[in-house]
């Protein structure tokens, strides 16, 4: 069962990693973890080779201390294509600490496979990743700041990863029709991270914000001149997530392929004149990794020229004529 549906639904609104400054702004919903075997954490648990070994399914009630400035490593066993979802949340026996940070290492304890600041609940961490070999994974914890100790649950749960949507990539992009205006619903709890028009130096056509999260995608076929105009609402029907939306023209180069993109807020909107006549596909994308279910609206306007009656078929026999 996946941690959708095993824990409470973490409804987000607006929550901000540390891949930019963004303000964590949610509605905090704390996992429900009955059923679940319960693991007390055991000291020393770093540097890396000494983390704590659990098993997926484990929910650990660890502490970090030394001002804060504690480090806390654990490691679990997961087989190669499952689905690993690896979090942290406040201990309900009180004291906890206030913002965790999470990391995801290989089994050589120094390539890092995923970060996240505060994709759970208020400003606890949340990480999905599918395992890419089978073997051990490493997750460290520590406390944003290294300044404040306290009581906090790490968990990890590793499931067998659904189907993606048809829409997951551009080969399975659902067509829109030039000239047409129309709305679909999306849903992301199931896509996978497969574009980011972000460079390396930190620039991209979304404001300058990564969109690491999963993502879904439309194609149009636009003429020079059309006005394609573009809003995407993850209000509705939500939970909300960070969305960010953006429009390119190769699938294998989003980065330099794009030719305009929103991250600023919701809904994200963008309008465009087309420039030159080939085949468009609009991302419906989410900053950050911690996304692990939202739902969102996408709205579309494409207004195409009117040709002068001068310039048709008609219009020129007409004129050959006068």
């Amino acid at each position: 069962m996946r941690l959708a549906t095993l824990l409470c639904v973490l409804a987000l609104l607006g929550a901000g990693t540390a891949l930019a400054d963004k303000v964590p702004e949610k509605e905090i919903v704390h996992y429900d973890f009955s059923g679940r075997t319960d693991v007390d954490e055991v000291e020393p648990n770093q540097p890396c080779e000494m983390a704590q070994e659990i098993e997926c399914g484990d929910v650990v009630h660890a502490f970090i201390g030394d001002g804060g400035a504690d480090l806390d490593w654990f490691k679990f066993w997961v087989d190669e294509g499952l689905e690993m979802t690896i979090g942290t949340d406040e201990e309900p026996a009180g004291g906890s600490i206030g913002d965790s940070r999470l990391w995801l290492y290989s089994d050589d304890c120094t390539t890092e496979l995923a970060f996240d600041d505060d994709g759970g609940p208020g400003l606890f961490s949340l990480i999905t990743f599918t395992a890419t070999y089978s073997g051990y994974y490493y997750a460290l914890v520590d406390e944003y700041g290294n300044n404040s100790e306290g009581n906090y649950i790490f968990f990890a749960e590793c499931d067998v990863p659904p189907p993606p949507p048809e829409n997951d990539t551009c080969d399975g992009a659902i067509e829109i029709e030039r000239c047409t205006s129309g709305e679909a619903v999306g849903i992301i709890d199931d896509a996978n991270n497969d574009y980011d028009p972000e460079d390396d130096l930190g620039n991209s056509c979304t404001n300058n914000f990564a969109a690491v999260g999963p993502d879904l995608v439309w194609m149009v076929d636009l003429e020079v001149d059309d006005i394609i105009h573009c809003v995407m609402d993850a209000n509705e029907p939500g939970p909300y997530f960070d969305a960010s939306l953006y429009l390119i023209y190769d699938c294998e180069d989003p980065v330099n392929s794009c030719v305009i993109g929103s991250d600023a807020g919701n809904p994200e909107e963008f309008t465009w004149t087309c420039d030159v006549a080939r085949t468009y596909y609009i991302i419906c994308d989410a900053y950050g990794s911690y996304t692990t279910t939202g739902g969102f609206t996408l709205y579309w306007d494409i207004e195409c020229p009117v040709t002068p009656a001068d310039e048709t078929t008609w219009g020129k026999i007409k004129a050959t004529f006068r």
